[in-house]
């Protein structure tokens, strides 16, 4: 991967100490995101809301608190997202099942896979090319395959990592690993932040302390970072109200059409007038 186009070595900081933050970092929150290592595919809840685990009394760890069609193209367009399917198909050729072995609709395989919990169409899509090149898998017909062998899940997590490595790149604070994964339950912020400190204790080196930063305006401009949709924006400038963003991007007109990376947008936190 490290010959791909526009995408930066994987470690390939000089200074040992900083790669070694960058492994504890992203380790941090992986660990996390799979369930401590137990789930490559997110443990979705059915489309009612339950949760197969909780009929088996073997099953540990229980749900994530997506359900199984979450994820579709469909609601990616209404979450604001710019890339609403994959390789143009809102549903993968070769199928999928879920966590369990069940046989899944189609249009609902966008759900979190590999060590990053890779979810919805746009984000595999994103991959497709650079994972494509590494391992000749087509992740937009076969998204199973990143959990068929473990090389594929590291592989898929570490591209992830590194097309949004920047605000980690510049920062290197615990923080700035939350804007690299986005993490979508914040209620686990606190365990992956332990984790992070223990670690980089055990290897005797001190977190950098974040540089505080004012608090966002209630309206203003700000630029769209790299994989954002309208929900994640809204959610950004305007503490946690992703839900409300059509309300609150003023410019494009309810974020329509949707943002691209780079692109200046203007928000009203209280509402567009």
């Amino acid at each position: 991967m490290a010959v791909a186009d526009h995408v930066p070595t994987f470690l390939g900081e000089s200074e040992t100490k900083v790669k070694a933050m960058t492994v504890v970092a992203m380790m941090a929150n992986l660990k996390v995101e799979t369930l401590h290592w137990t789930a490559c595919k997110e443990r979705v809840r059915m489309e009612d809301g339950s949760c197969p685990c909780d009929k088996d009394p073997d099953c540990k760890g229980g749900c994530s608190g997506g359900k199984i069609n979450d994820y579709t193209s469909e609601k990616a367009k209404i979450a604001g997202f710019t890339i609403t399917t994959c390789n143009g198909a809102d549903a993968p050729a070769d199928g999928c099942t879920d966590f369990w072995g069940n046989k899944v609709d189609p249009k609902n395989c966008w759900f979190g896979r590999g060590a990053t919990q890779l979810t919805w169409p746009g984000n595999y899509q994103g991959l497709e090319a650079i994972v494509q090149k590494a391992s000749s898998v087509d992740l937009c017909a076969n998204p199973d395959s990143i959990c068929d062998k473990d090389q594929m899940a590291w592989l898929t997590a570490i591209a992830y990592w590194q097309q949004n490595s920047k605000p980690w790149d510049e920062a290197h604070t615990f923080e700035s690993s939350l804007e690299v994964i986005r993490p979508a339950d914040k209620s686990a912020n606190p365990q992956r932040e332990k984790y992070y400190c223990e670690w980089l204790k055990a290897l005797d080196i001190s977190p950098v302390k974040p540089t505080p930063r004012p608090p966002m305006p209630d309206h203003g401009k700000t630029t769209v970072k790299s994989g954002e949709g309208c929900w994640q924006i809204a959610d950004r400038c305007c503490d946690g109200q992703g839900k409300d963003w059509a309300k609150m991007i003023c410019h494009p007109p309810a974020c329509n059409p949707a943002p691209i990376a780079g692109q200046t947008i203007e928000y009203n936190c209280k509402g567009c007038p």
